[in-house]
């Protein structure tokens, strides 16, 4: 119940499918694809049509930049729109994550068109996203786990949290400092460190863990699915980074194909499962426990995500 990847997005739908002992309900799918769209609002207008009548709930947005999706549907539904997305020019190497699910983890469907796939200071319009030369170098799960626990105690890499506080809280690698962000659109770029300056020296456009770093250290960056990652590779690469890896399919891909290793907790997610563990199913079917503590009463926190018991 790991969930798989393929080549093609339909590819993805059978295997879950043949996992299965039975055909599965519903899947949950999520994925992103940059590519250079030409006429946006038309992508959006034909996905509204494709989509009507089918039973599919979640977020599907469309940008310039290409589409970014998180959405639960039935087998059949998402087979239907992988087909039809991967026949597109530019979606031919889709390769989303796909996991069986029991029904439905989203209220309603959300397609919507945006200026940029997610939400950073100033946007993203401006950096080179589609371009791969101009974004970090993707790291496979089992690259990543070697260079994360077997890299020598002299060059030890900076493990990047590109998330907010409250997922780090839930479950993060080990090395990872806690992101002062609390909304991805808070992570520092040059164009909040421009506007955020009250006359005297602006704030860097960088994350506390590398504003001393060397350009040439060596930093790898994580987030749920791999999307926020490689949109501000594209920031740091500009702010001169030279040596910046990426984990290809994010946290959701690490799972499946080498579990926890170098993991602490459980891995919060934007849907109504909340949080899910290493080994598959939902963290708190599974009684994981969270990586840190409340942070308001220091007690022992619950999965999935919840406010404090504290009322004070």
């Amino acid at each position: 119940g790991g969930g798989v990847e393929a080549s093609t997005p339909a590819e993805a739908v059978q295997a879950v499918e043949e996992e299965e002992s039975s055909t599965p309900s519903h899947v949950v799918v999520n994925f992103y694809h940059l590519v250079d769209v030409a006429h946006p609002r038309t992508l959006r207008k034909d996905h509204e049509r494709f989509l009507k009548g089918r039973d599919v709930r979640g977020r599907i947005y469309v940008s310039p930049q290409g589409v970014n999706a998180q959405f639960s549907a039935t087998a059949a539904d998402a087979r239907a729109y992988a087909l039809w997305l991967s026949s597109l020019a530019g979606f031919e190497g889709v390769t989303p994550n796909i996991e069986p699910c029991d029904g439905h983890l989203f209220p309603k469907l959300r397609l919507k068109f945006k200026p940029c796939l997610v939400s950073l200071a100033g946007g993203h319009g401006a950096l080179p996203v589609t371009d791969p030369a101009a974004r970090a170098a993707p790291l496979s799960p089992s690259e990543w786990e070697a260079m994360l626990l077997d890299s020598p105690p002299d060059n030890r890499p900076i493990v990047l949290d590109v998330r907010n506080a409250y997922e780090w809280d839930a479950g993060h690698f080990a090395g990872a400092a806690r992101p002062l962000e609390d909304a991805f659109r808070e992570t520092p770029t040059r164009a909040a460190s421009e506007a955020t300056g009250d006359g005297g020296d602006p704030p860097p456009p960088l994350p506390a863990a590398l504003v001393d770093a060397p350009k040439d250290a060596p930093v790898m960056m994580y987030c749920t699915g791999g999307i926020r990652c490689d949109i501000y590779s594209a920031h740091l690469k500009r702010e001169g980074f030279t040596n910046l890896h990426t984990l290809h399919g994010g946290v959701h891909r690490y799972f499946r194909e080498r579990g926890g290793a170098g993991w602490k907790g459980a891995l919060f997610v934007f849907d109504a499962r909340l949080a899910v563990a290493p080994g598959g199913g939902v963290a708190a079917d599974a009684s994981t426990p969270p990586a840190a503590p409340c942070a308001r009463c220091g007690g022992v926190a619950a999965l999935p995500h919840l406010n404090c018991a504290n009322i004070d």
